[in-house]
């Protein structure tokens, strides 16, 4: 077992992993080992759709949120897995989020709910609401999700509609998975930020080591002269590069070229 579910696993009570068997944990370590690796929003929700074999769902979605003072504060990124498109428009578009008694609950404490169970502590909940989830199926679910150190960004994965009723053994399985969902969810969310960025600044990547190389130094506000006797290479030689990096990420000065380098996780500050 990786060091990883090893973590997770001792966050777990000890009644819910007697639920699951050598089959299970076999089946969960797969499942990260594909969290690790998986690329695009496409393969990431082919990713969630696999969870049906150890949560039964007909719908899923999941997001990521700036949070402030135990509430979430600014939607980062939505990936809609299979919720349906007009109640994720309509749920969007009423701002249901500011009084969803389920995403009330998830930013304040950050824990497995029940839908049914949750709902059972709000009876002031808008019965208009309730009636539209249940026209969309959407009347019983499980969510769950992390939140990064400090409280500052948050994941929500929501798991709905099945008919197989959500118990302690499903909540088990997202303790023990989710922590890898969170780490992939961010990673394509950032992928497509960056890729967004490009597209709306002409920038054409990649850049060659040598480049990378000369831009850290340039961060550092190292001058042509100065990287030249550092990377023992001509001033010319150098200035050439300059030239290439500021062409490549459609910058009008080094410093420019330095701030889009660093949005674009290329560098670090």
């Amino acid at each position: 077992m990786s060091n990883a579910v090893k973590k997770n696993t001792r966050a777990v009570s000890l009644e819910g992993i007697k639920e699951l068997s050598k089959k299970d944990f076999i089946a969960v370590l797969e499942f990260v080992d594909s969290c690790l690796s998986v690329t695009g929003e496409e393969r990431f929700c082919d990713l969630i759709g696999d969870i049906k074999c150890f949560v039964p769902h007909d719908f899923a979605t999941c997001g990521v949120a700036k949070v402030k003072n135990k509430a979430l504060s600014t939607v980062m990124g939505i990936v809609n897995v299979s919720y349906p498109e007009e109640w994720m428009a309509l749920y969007l578009k009423k701002k249901f989020h500011i009084n969803d008694p389920i995403v009330r609950t998830h930013f304040s404490n950050f824990k497995p709910q029940i839908w049914s169970k949750t709902y059972q502590k709000y009876p002031d909940i808008d019965p208009k609401f309730l009636s539209m989830a249940q026209d969309f199926g959407l009347s019983e679910g499980l969510t769950y999700g992390v939140v990064e150190p400090g409280d500052s960004i948050g994941s929500l994965f929501s798991f709905a509609g099945a008919s197989q009723k959500p118990s302690r053994r499903h909540i088990v399985f997202l303790e023990l998975i989710v922590p890898h969902l969170h780490q992939a969810l961010i990673r394509i969310l950032r992928e497509k930020k960056k890729k967004e960025i490009l597209k709306e600044s002409g920038i054409a990547l990649p850049l060659s080591l040598r480049e990378e190389e000369i831009l850290n130094w340039l961060k550092l506000g190292k001058t042509s002269w100065e990287i030249s006797v550092i990377l023992n290479i001509s001033e010319r030689t150098v200035k050439f590069h300059v030239h290439n990096i500021m062409k490549k990420l459609n910058a009008v000065t080094r410093g420019h070229a330095v701030a889009k380098a660093i949005e674009l996780e290329m560098i670090r500050l």
